[in-house]
Formats: structure tokens, sequence, C-alpha cells
């Protein structure tokens, strides 16, 4: 009955379909990755990235580079924090016991160690994600994107 669309991003440019695209996956493999760090860690450390990767898909869902700053600014957060826990044990020369003796006895088990060493990495990786898509939504936002087509500027530059 009214008018309207139903969605707004139904006229977004593809370019910002196909970086909403990226995000929809960027957040399935997050949820993935959320699930087996609650398991390495017994649910201490993974229930506040189901937070962070639902900032993701609320800021995929609706395009909005305001949450893809929230997002970035969190996952380089956890840049540091996983760096800082993993630098600990390898100052503490604890590292290479995690990886030589499997038997718990020293409070370090190399799963959880591999997926802290894994989830430094994918956070890396999520940052640079979300912040092509901050450009994206970014030049969506202000009009920059018309059609699919990019309008010559600074944000056309890069992949």
């Amino acid at each position: 009955m009214g008018g309207g669309a139903s969605n707004a991003n139904e006229f977004a440019p593809p370019l910002a379909k196909d970086q909403q695209c990226k995000l929809y996956i960027l957040g399935a493999v997050h949820l993935v990755m959320m699930i087996t760090l609650m398991i390495a860690f017994h649910g201490g450390l993974g229930l506040g990235e189901l937070f962070n990767c639902m900032i993701l898909m609320c800021g995929a869902y609706s395009m909005n580079f305001c949450f893809m700053i929230f997002y970035i600014v969190i996952m380089l957060n956890d840049v540091i924090t996983y760096f800082s826990i993993v630098g600990i044990f390898i100052q503490n020369n604890e590292f290479a016991k995690c990886y030589q003796l499997n038997d718990f006895k020293n409070g370090c088990d190399s799963f959880s160690m591999t997926m802290l060493i894994v989830f430094f990495v994918f956070s890396i990786i999520a940052s640079y994600i979300a912040f092509q898509a901050y450009r994206i939504f970014k030049a969506h936002s202000m009009g920059m994107l018309e059609g699919g087509l990019q309008v010559s500027g600074p944000l056309n530059q890069g992949g």
C-alpha cells in the first residue's frame, strides 16, 4: 500500500552492493571465528566478538559508513589486544611450551594459542575490508557514486 521502496539499499550503485556482499561474507566468517574462539577459551574471550559481528552486520545492511568506522576502531583494538597476549607469552618464554607440550599442565594449549594468532591476522584483514567498504559507503552517502559509475576524485583510487 503506501509508496516508496521497502529497502533504501535497492537503489544503491553496484559498487556499494559489491562491498555490502563482501561485508556479509566477512560477517559470516567473523561469526564462525567467534564461535571457535569461544570454544578455545570456554566462552571467556569470544562473547565480545558477538557484538562486533552485530555492528558489522548492521553497518553492512544499512550501508552506513559510521558503523564501519566504529567496527574498524574495535578491530584495531582487537589487533592490539591479541598482539599483547601473544607477546606476553613470547616474552615469558611460554610460547614454545604451548606447542612442545600438549598436555595442559603448563596452562597453555596449542589450539588456544593458534586461535589467538589466527584472530590477530583476521582482525587486520577485517579492518582493511571494512575500510574499503567505508570508502564506498561514504562516497555513496555524499553522492559521489552515480549509478555505479565513480566520479573523478580522491575516492576512486585503489581497488
